[in-house]
């Protein structure tokens, strides 16, 4: 239980990964980038409604780098997210990838 939890920090799709494989006994495709930028999305939506926007832009930079960790272009992004203060920036700084 305890790698499982931790391998959803960055990765929260884990949990639908281990379902289909449980399920259907086969490995699941990795998921896409924009599917990613929808969950980032739905994140810090979430996050925004707790904290309000710039507060919890700031407290998701680090989760956010995670999950962009593997996907192309994502060193440029990361350095961009310290400098985010708002969804308009942070949508801008995503269409990098």
């Amino acid at each position: 239980g305890l790698l499982v939890a931790r391998g959803s920090i960055g990765r929260p799709w884990i949990f639908k990964e281990i379902r289909q494989f449980r399920e259907q006994g086969i490995l699941p495709v990795s998921i896409g980038t924009d599917e990613i930028k929808k969950v980032i999305f739905k994140h810090v939506g979430l996050a925004k409604k707790t904290y309000g926007e710039k507060i919890a832009l700031v407290k998701m930079r680090r989760v956010l780098s995670l999950y962009i960790k593997n996907i192309p272009g994502a060193r440029k992004v990361r350095a961009g997210l310290n400098e985010i203060t708002s969804e308009k920036a942070l949508r801008k700084l995503l269409e990098f990838l």
